[in-house]
C-alpha cells in the first residue's frame, strides 16, 4: 500500500544508511540513532514510502510489555535526530509518517535512500 512521499531529484541521496557500523546521515550529516533506533529506521528504509506495520516493528523491541508506548517512544526519538523541519511529523517533509492502526513509514522515495 504504497504512499504520496517527498517530491525530490532522482539523484539525490538524502538519507544514507552504513549497516556495518550502525551508522545514519541525513545529507552527509552523521545522526546521533543507535541500537534499537538504528534497528527502527534501517527496517523502515528498507521500504521507503511504503507502511511498515507496527507488528513488523515490535520485533525489534526486547521487551514483551508495553511494546507499542515503547516503539512510539523509539519513532519519537528519532525524529528528534533530524534537523527541523523532517523531524516534524506534521509537517509535509516529516521524514516519518504515522499510518493510523498500522504503522509507520519513511517520508522518502527510494532513490532518496541508500543502504550500504
Amino acid at each position: 500500500m504504497p504512499v504520496t512521499t517527498v517530491e525530490a531529484s532522482k539523484s539525490s541521496v538524502k538519507l544514507r544508511l552504513v549497516r556495518d557500523g550502525s551508522m545514519a546521515y541525513w545529507r552527509g550529516q552523521l545522526l546521533s540513532v543507535r541500537g534499537k533506533q538504528f534497528d527502527i529506521l534501517y527496517k523502515l528504509a528498507q521500504r521507503p514510502g511504503e507502511i511498515v506495520l507496527r507488528g513488523d516493528l515490535y520485533g525489534i523491541i526486547d521487551s514483551e510489555c508495553y511494546k507499542n508506548h515503547l516503539l512510539r517512544q523509539y519513532i519519537a526519538s528519532i525524529r528528534k535526530a533530524f534537523p527541523p523541519p523532517y523531524s516534524d511529523p506534521r509537517h509535509p517533509n516529516g521524514i516519518i509518517k504515522t499510518r493510523k492502526m498500522a504503522g509507520y513509514y519513511l517520508n522518502l522515495s527510494p532513490d532518496q535512500v541508500e543502504i550500504v
